[in-house]
């Protein structure tokens, strides 16, 4: 996400609030969105879910993101607007 190692980045768990990056990391969408590009995520975010730690704020233009649930419920969210999954979404 940003060349840097996890720790050096603040990302030393996926819970606990330590899968937080760090603020003052820049990420590479952020980059290159000032080289004009467009950028986008598509998975789980373990960096962090609040705030300034959000996908948005760290330099993705579209988001679709799991934000909870499991495979046969999912919550997801697309730019913000979270949608209910049901059935096996694999």
């Amino acid at each position: 996400m940003s060349r840097r190692h996890g720790f050096l980045a603040g990302v030393t768990d996926t819970r606990f609030m330590r899968e937080r990056l760090s603020l003052d990391t820049i990420t590479l969408p952020q980059s290159l969105k000032t080289a004009g590009y467009a950028t986008g995520f598509f998975g789980k975010w373990h960096n962090g879910k609040g705030g300034s730690y959000r996908l948005e704020n760290r330099g993705f233009d579209e988001r679709w993101f799991h934000e909870s649930g499991s495979r046969m419920a999912a919550n997801i969210s697309h730019n913000r607007k979270k949608e209910k999954m049901t059935g096996n979404v694999d």
